[in-house]
């Protein structure tokens, strides 16, 4: 097609073929305009001409994943075209940045690089794109430029930022709470660790104030052990003097010291019950077989002074005259003195009542105490037994320290029994009820109304010698003149010279103090034991130390009655004639040599007699079989193990393990006197496998081997 171009200074017109078509080239805006029949265009000569100098390249687009990123939706602000920065969300990371430079007529060189990089890269001929991928939250700067030139006014660089938003966990402000978080786990770390360590200390602090409390009540224990003892040298001889003296203004002194002494009595006595609380020990019973009815008025006795100076009328009543049962002799005192104690703080001045009663049914004993008292209130009733309680109202506290019902319901539970109180209210007086059952440990040995001269001992053609250990001569000298009248008393300091007159003397009873010098209460027990003449004589323990670890060795090295000092003269009397006649009715009805010799041909009349032998019957028809011990005889008898230890303990006083030697000693003795078998005959006759074991038997029973024994036997017959 060829062109025609009429031009003038402001226009120009041409014309083509068979259609005419008109144009104008308007210089002053540097544009064309063509006219035709459907509309008119223009064109502007910018984009034909030859550029000349630098030209800057521009970012068009922005791609992610290859979907382009559009504003106002992917980011803020306007065309990519027009900003120079943009903020992209965490999801961004493989981003695709589009450019040019819109120039037509050149011919571009791209190069790029990305933050503080100083190598430029280029690309490819073509190429107006660049990549990156998996880009970490941050801020980006991109650089590009058309051409290689290191002069910007050759090669323009273009400076383009971008920032990939961190996620939600990774922000500003989630750093923020974080470190607040820390700040706050940190506090409660730092307070928890400061609180524990106040907490060890405020420990460590009670644990020093306690230790201390100990020393100062374990040393005010001490001293309570130690006055115990001067404490009985001055009761004792009052009560007698009391009872001698004639003149009614000096009985009524002694009476006032008397009962003054018994009062700091009671208050030591309170002191170590309440110190043997917190021992484990004191869950531990310590039986006893004592006589119910006369131990009772023995406390009551002991009450007497203060009855007869408060006006108190005391009466006791039973169902039976006598009841023996097995209990803890020590903490059943505590159990009525703290009873009788309390009725009388709460009984007026002008005076009142105080009764006990004891009730035998089929399977219990019920002890009654009753007083005319004040009473107690009905709101206090169920806390009178709680540790340390004590009423609200002033008037009703009367200087109590509220551990002693706390005592008599612990101890009245450790016998399997039941303690209840019952009080109507203000001055209608208080009703302790004690139950115990009469099974199991607190079983009772008889009951029966025996006439008084059945409980005197039998006249002798001489007195009973009575050995008196102790290393105070004070107390020995006032023991041997209390009991001089009913017994021919010995003296020894201490425990070695009670042994030495014990074999020469042969005492009926031995009197023994718990502490000496050289060889103590203990061990001299045990080698009394350890004796055969002196095997079965009833030991009585004099102790100030009354604590449940010393009772329990005194039991175990063979001690029959523990008695605690202050004592009183006619309860020791009266222990002393008890433990008499028992041995005595044990020597009359237990013989053992005469039972191995000959079978008792008259029919047994005493429970106890014929028990013991059907015992040694046992034991006869079980002599051979070496496996037959203590548990095989219980199953013969059908007893418990515990059961045939007391009742064979309490008839024949020794253990069902000496008695079973013992009766295979002499049986063993027996054969040996008859000259048909040798020794080791013997020894298998008699249930034993090792020699040296049945020789070391048998002179523990006869001083001299078996061989010896028989020897000596043959050469008296000759």
């Amino acid at each position: 097609m060829a062109w025609d171009i009429v031009s003038s200074q402001r226009t120009g017109m041409a014309f083509s073929g068979r259609y005419y078509q008109a144009g104008f080239y308007d210089r002053q805006h540097d544009v064309i305009l063509w006219g035709g029949y459907d509309g008119i265009s223009y064109v502007s000569t910018h984009a034909i001409k030859s550029e000349k100098g630098a030209v800057p390249v521009i970012v068009t687009a922005v791609r992610s994943n290859d979907r382009q990123l559009l504003p106002m939706v992917d980011y803020a602000g306007s065309s990519i075209r027009y900003q120079n920065k943009i903020e992209l969300p965490h999801t961004e990371k493989n981003l695709t940045f589009e450019f040019s430079t819109l120039a037509y007529s050149s011919e571009s060189e791209f190069y790029y690089r990305l933050g503080n990089s100083k190598q430029w890269s280029k690309l490819e001929p073509g190429q107006n794109r660049i990549s990156f991928a998996n880009l970490h939250s941050g801020r980006y700067r991109l650089f590009m430029r058309n051409g290689n030139s290191d002069d910007p006014q050759l090669s323009p660089v273009t400076e383009f930022g971008f920032t990939i938003l961190p996620p939600w966990y990774a922000s500003v402000i989630a750093y923020v709470i974080y470190a607040l978080a820390l700040a706050v786990i940190v506090f409660v770390i730092i307070k928890y660790i400061r609180r524990n360590l106040r907490l060890k200390y405020e420990r460590k602090e009670k644990e020093k104030t306690l230790e201390l409390s100990n020393l100062k009540l374990d040393f005010f224990i001490h001293i309570s052990h130690e006055i115990k003892a001067p404490l009985s040298l001055i009761i004792a001889p009052l009560s007698t003097l009391i009872k001698e003296t004639k003149k009614p203004e000096h009985k009524s002194r002694l009476e006032f010291i008397y009962k003054h002494a018994l009062k700091l009595n009671l208050l030591i006595h309170e002191v170590l019950d309440f110190k043997q609380m917190d021992y484990t020990s004191e869950d531990t019973l310590i039986r006893s077989n004592i006589e119910l009815c006369s131990f009772i008025r023995n406390i009551l006795d002991a009450f007497s002074t203060i009855f007869a100076d408060k006006n108190i009328r005391s009466a006791f009543v039973s169902n039976g005259e006598q009841m023996w049962m097995n209990l803890d002799i020590v903490k059943m005192e505590s159990v009525i003195s703290n009873i009788i104690t309390n009725a009388i703080k709460f009984i007026p001045d002008e005076g009142g009542q105080i009764e006990v009663s004891i009730i035998q049914e089929e399977q219990t004993v019920a002890i009654q105490i009753s007083d005319t008292g004040s009473g107690i209130r009905r709101e206090d009733l169920p806390y009178v037994f709680i540790r340390y309680f004590q009423s609200k109202n002033k008037e009703r506290r009367k200087d109590g320290s509220g551990i002693g019902l706390y005592i008599v319901r612990k101890f009245i539970e450790l016998h399997g029994g039941h303690v209840s109180i019952h009080s109507a209210g203000d001055d209608c007086g208080t009703l302790v009820t004690i139950t115990l059952p009469l099974s199991g440990d607190n079983c009772v040995v008889s009951m029966q109304n025996h006439s008084q001269a059945d409980s005197q001992l039998t006249p002798l053609a001489g007195k009973p010698v009575l050995l008196i250990v102790d290393d105070n001569v004070e107390m020995a000298t006032y023991l041997a003149e209390a009991f001089s009248e009913e017994y021919c008393c010995l003296h020894a300091l201490n425990g070695k010279d009670g042994i030495t007159i014990a074999s020469e003397h042969y005492p009926d009873i031995i009197l023994a103090d718990q502490i000496m010098p050289e060889m103590d209460g203990i061990e001299f027990c045990r080698e009394i034991r350890k004796m055969s003449q002196t095997a079965l004589v009833p030991i009585i323990m004099l102790t100030a130390r009354d604590d449940k670890e010393t009772e329990l060795k005194s039991m175990k090295a063979g001690v029959d009655v523990f008695m605690s000092k202050p004592f009183d003269v006619d309860k020791l009397r009266s222990r002393l004639e008890q433990l008499l006649q028992t041995r005595r009715e044990i020597e009359k009805k237990l013989c053992v040599e005469t039972t191995v010799h000959s079978q008792i041909k008259e029919k047994e009349t005493d429970t106890g007699e014929a028990f013991i032998t059907e015992l040694v019957s046992i034991m006869e028809e079980n002599m051979e079989n070496t496996e037959f011990n203590v548990s095989m005889l219980c199953q013969l008898v059908g007893m418990d193990n515990k059961q045939l230890y007391r009742k064979v303990k309490q008839l024949a006083g020794v253990t069902p393990v000496d008695l079973i030697r013992r009766i295979r000693m002499k049986k063993a003795a027996v054969l040996l006197s008859q000259h048909r078998f040798s020794v080791s005959e013997v020894m298998y006759m008699v249930g034993y496998s090792n020699p040296s074991y049945f020789s070391k038997c048998f002179v523990a029973e006869y001083k001299i081997s078996p061989s010896q024994y028989a020897s000596k036997l043959q050469s008296e017959r000759k």
